[in-house]
Order: structure tokens, then sequence, then C-alpha cells
């Protein structure tokens, strides 16, 4: 591979790493996702970023020391790893990572420190937008649901 290709190659594999979800998302064909060009003002849901399924929750988590997209690749997978966690987004200019919860999913805020902490960096705020809904009756608990 000459060294034009091996850097496209880079360019690519980094561009596909800002979007991390489950593979059962990424077999579903869904496109890749973008990080927003401006940050959202305080308070205001980043315009690019869909809002979860309806009874799926969302947390965001500020990442701190976040510097290149390729760190956020260890990250995406360790919060991935938190059962009930379905999906990541990472917003690069705001040190975020977007997160949306199962139905029914109890996360704990420890279970996500932990995670960032698992992937060597550090988290500091925490802001639960949207909890999950209850799971609808009928359905039983995954084994890795406390």
């Amino acid at each position: 591979m000459t060294r034009q290709g091996h850097a496209w190659g880079l360019t690519l594999l980094a561009l596909a790493l800002l979007g991390c979800t489950t593979q059962s998302e990424a077999a579903a064909g869904d496109p890749p996702a973008h990080s927003p060009a401006p940050a959202a003002p305080a308070g205001e849901r980043s315009k690019e970023l869909p809002p979860p399924p309806p009874g799926y929750g969302e947390v965001h988590v500020i990442v701190l020391g976040v510097t290149s997209p390729f760190s956020t690749f260890g990250l995406g997978r360790r919060l991935l790893e938190v059962p009930g966690v379905t999906r990541v987004r990472f917003i690069m200019e705001e040190g975020r990572a977007v997160l949306w919860l199962a139905p029914g999913a109890e996360v704990s805020e420890a279970e996500l420190r932990q995670a960032v902490r698992n992937a060597s960096f550090t988290a500091g705020r925490i802001i639960w937008v949207r909890s999950p809904a209850p799971k609808p009756d009928g359905l039983h608990s995954s084994p890795h649901s406390g």
C-alpha cells in the first residue's frame, strides 16, 4: 500500500470510529453519524443527534482529557459494556459521550464512571436527559441486569 493510500485508510478509520454502535445496529445498515460542527448551547440538545426511540433513555457523560478521535473508540467500547447501554455517540468538540439506554435499563452513575475509568479517562458531569421507560410486562430481565 502506498503512503498516500495508508493515510487515506487511517482517515476513513478515524471517521468510522467517531460513531460507536452495537453490532446489531451496524448490521442493520445504520448510516455513520458525524459530530456536529458547532457546539450546542448549554442545556440545548445538539441538532444533529436524533432523539432516542420511544422508551429508550438518554444520558450525556462529559469526559475529561479526550484529545483525539482514536481515543473515543476504546471509550465507546467500554461504555457499551455497561448493561443497558445500547448506543454511544461521541461529540469531540464538547468532550461529550451521548448514551442511549434500553427500556427498563437500570444504569448507575457509578457504573458509567467506572466504564470511563476503565478506558483510562475521567468522567466529569453526568447529565440524565431522559430515563428509560419501564420494561413492558411479559419481558424477563437479561442475565446482565441487576
